[in-house]
């Protein structure tokens, strides 16, 4: 199991900066500033996007077929990239 800061993270931008600032839930502490707010964004979708590959994850051992090989792969690669394996 990784040891990010748990989610959900949010994203909020103040008008005297030009970056986002990303914050961990319940954390007062920034994870810290991006300057594009798509790339923003997409960082603070990250834990939300873990947990739902866990979820898709852990059907693999309990439905036959849920999906092709490859597609497998890619989501334990993703977890485990995630994880920092």
């Amino acid at each position: 199991m990784s040891k990010h800061t748990p989610g959900p993270w949010r994203v909020q931008k103040f008008s005297d900066t030009k970056s986002w600032t990303l914050y961990g839930s319940g954390s007062v502490a920034s994870i810290g500033n991006i300057k594009h707010e798509a790339n923003a964004r997409l960082i603070a979708a990250a834990p939300t996007m873990l947990e739902a590959l866990q979820v898709v994850a852990a059907q693999f051992t309990t439905i036959d077929n849920l999906c092709n090989e490859e597609a497998c792969e890619a989501v334990r690669a993703a977890i485990a990239k995630a994880e920092g394996a």
